[in-house]
């Protein structure tokens, strides 16, 4: 029944989200030179542990490329309100070198960011432990 739902579903989420963000990723405004694949319609506040209207709610989407689609799935980055990034405690130096990760790293359209977006991004800062934007 969740396949289903998923399968269903699904674009109701993606292609909004891909919209919003004018197909590139949220943080380097690149759009992978045409490699959609590498590029993540990403739920702001978890889908498991969203409601219904949550689950399709554009405002609850970041398109990420891949690596940084896993590390907001891991609860290892997020971003406040203004767009910069909170990086997790427990992510080794040597792991944000390997993934890329840079001092002042944020969503390079701030302007981008609802009302509602920064409630999902509060509720996921609230899901995780950060340390300070850096």
């Amino acid at each position: 029944q969740r396949l289903v739902w998923v399968r269903k579903n699904h674009a109701k989420f993606r292609d909004p989200v891909w919209q919003h963000w004018e197909g590139k990723c949220a943080v380097s405004d690149h759009d992978c030179d045409g490699h959609p694949g590498l590029l993540i319609a990403s739920h702001i506040y978890p889908w498991a542990h969203s409601t219904p209207k949550e689950k399709t709610d554009v405002d609850n989407g970041l398109l990420l490329s891949s690596p940084l689609d896993r590390l907001f799935d891991q609860g290892l980055i997020s971003f406040n309100d203004d767009g910069m990034m909170l990086v997790s405690k427990d992510l080794a130096p040597r792991t944000k070198r390997m993934f890329g990760l840079r001092s002042g790293m944020k969503i390079a359209n701030p302007k981008k960011i609802t009302r509602g977006m920064q409630k999902y991004l509060a509720k996921h800062r609230r899901l995780h432990t950060f340390a300070e934007t850096w």
